[in-house]
């Protein structure tokens, strides 16, 4: 289990680490743009703080935090987060707290 873990976690460090992924964004790719690229870079700015500001203004309070849930029904829920699943999908074991207080030692 370990071993494939290591395996992922370095044929993930090979990914991000060539140059053509990391083309995916920005300009690298496309710098023919039928605009200036200082056009461009005020441009996606704007949209930027436009969109936090509406994000602000049109969401003031955190919806998400509230606790409005139901189990799912037929205890589907109790099989998806078995342990099965989670070997399933590859999540590493990891043992429960023994203290909810953090050691700092």
């Amino acid at each position: 289990m370990t071993r494939r873990m290591g395996v992922v976690g370095v044929t993930a460090a090979i990914a991000l680490a060539l140059p053509g992924t990391a083309a995916a964004h920005g300009l690298v790719a496309r710098s023919d743009l039928p605009i200036p690229q200082w056009l461009f870079g005020w441009a996606a700015a704007m949209v930027l703080v436009v969109s936090f500001v509406a994000l602000s203004v049109l969401w003031p309070d955190p919806r998400l935090q509230r606790e409005h849930w139901r189990p799912l029904p037929g205890g589907i829920g109790r099989l998806v987060g078995s342990r099965a699943v989670e070997i399933a999908c590859g999540a590493p074991r990891v043992p429960p707290p023994t203290s909810r207080r953090p050691s700092f030692t």
